[in-house]
């Protein structure tokens, strides 16, 4: 395959391709939820301007304590799209696996889940974390904004990304140890 048929960073799957192609059609189906293509591009586009306004820039990671949920695709998107590093984390780690995951990776955003906020790690502990937003219903956790209220934000253009940067950070099981942060680079997806 030539080069210029190849992709060169995991946002140009949604915004080269399946938006050009199918812009109307369903992309995500969540629940009673959907979204077309074309919605998907201008939420993750939106959600990206919201990161830019909250000073995520590229390179930072971005930690996804998040379930099976729209929020999730269209947040691995935006930060894609801004040149972050997508973290996702599993709903079912606990407060000191948190905590070990979002130091060691130097997260700077953490978005989580509503009934996760019980188990999120003190601030103190990390020192990069500058935000954490909440997505869902309930009451705001203490230290917590509402993802919506940065889900609007000015759409932002695609930031260069090289193939070979890294697109996401995967944390292993750990279990003779550590976790560790296994990177995966915008090519490799």
């Amino acid at each position: 395959q030539g080069r210029a048929d190849r992709l060169f960073e995991i946002g140009d799957a949604l915004a080269g391709r399946a938006h050009r192609k199918h812009g109307q059609l369903c992309a995500l189906v969540c629940g009673d939820e959907r979204l077309s293509y074309d919605e998907l591009m201008a939420a993750s586009a939106r959600l990206a301007g919201g990161m830019v306004a909250a000073g995520v820039r590229p390179g930072e990671r971005v930690a996804l304590l998040l379930g099976n949920r729209i929020e999730f695709v269209v947040a691995l998107f935006a930060a894609a799209r801004i040149g972050a590093i997508s973290v996702p984390l599993s709903v079912r780690e606990q407060t000191p696996g948190l905590a070990y995951m979002l130091q060691h990776c130097g997260a700077t955003l953490l978005l989580h889940e509503a009934e996760l906020a019980p188990i999120l790690p003190e601030a103190s502990q990390l020192p990069a974390l500058r935000q954490r937003w909440q997505v869902g219903e309930g009451g705001l956790a203490a230290g917590s904004s509402a993802y919506a209220d940065h889900a609007a934000g000015p759409p932002v253009p695609v930031a260069p990304v090289h193939e070979q940067e890294t697109a996401v950070i995967l944390y292993t099981s750990g279990t003779t140890g550590r976790p560790k942060g296994a990177m995966l680079t915008h090519l490799g997806i």
